[in-house]
């Protein structure tokens, strides 16, 4: 996979136009994730950067399987194929849409106007931290799906190999966030209290999570 650093800078990915096709439910997210931490981002950046880098590191970790996922499906017959397609396609519109949070203003850094925080070899700004950190569990959840999708490609491959039949995929898609600020608040809240590894509970204090 290229690095962050390339990505921010690959024409034939419009990170922007991406976020702008977001459902309303992950730009609830955002907004909800913004209100909450847009201030403490602004007056103590890098307390964030673990969030960011965790955040960063399931997503490379999902993209790996999906390249590898991608390189397996041709040995596949084409009928057993093609539900390993949509699943990859899914996954994939999924990876870009989570990354697009983060992407859509990044920039690589260079010498220029202040920074809020460097990760990776990319300049985040306010948004993408804030959405590193309620979106941290999403990105697990892909990152989990992608590696049972490998797992049972292989189990498929190594079947095919050997004239066994197995029965029908039964992989669930990974939800997204529902519509409404109800909704989005117990999402938001679930993203805080799985970044509370990351931020600490001193700072988790500050935004009335934790004891």
């Amino acid at each position: 996979m290229s690095s962050w650093t390339d990505l921010t800078r690959e024409p034939m990915i419009a990170w922007d136009r991406i976020k702008a096709s977001w459902s309303d439910g992950w730009r609830n997210l955002e907004a909800q994730a913004l209100a909450t931490f847009e201030a403490m981002i602004v007056r103590e950046p890098e307390a964030f950067r673990p969030s960011v880098e965790a955040f960063l590191t399931e997503l490379h970790s999902a993209r790996e399987n999906l390249t590898r996922i991608a390189a397996k499906l041709g040995q596949l017959p084409p009928d057993e194929r093609r539900p390993f397609e949509k699943q990859l396609s899914y996954l994939l519109d999924r990876w870009r849409t989570l990354a697009s949070g983060v992407l859509a203003d990044a920039e690589p850094s260079v010498q220029g106007p202040p920074v809020v925080l460097i990760v990776v070899g990319v300049i985040v700004g306010v948004a993408a931290i804030a959405w590193a950190v309620a979106a941290y569990q999403y990105a697990v959840n892909l990152r989990e799906q992608t590696a049972l999708t490998e797992k049972e490609l292989d189990a498929r491959i190594l079947a095919s190999r050997e004239g066994r039949q197995l029965p029908a995929t039964t992989l669930p898609p990974q939800p997204g966030p529902v519509s409404g600020l109800g909704a989005t608040g117990w999402l938001l809240l679930a993203g805080v209290v799985a970044a509370g590894v990351f931020l600490g509970p001193k700072l988790l204090e500050k935004v009335g999570v934790g004891a």
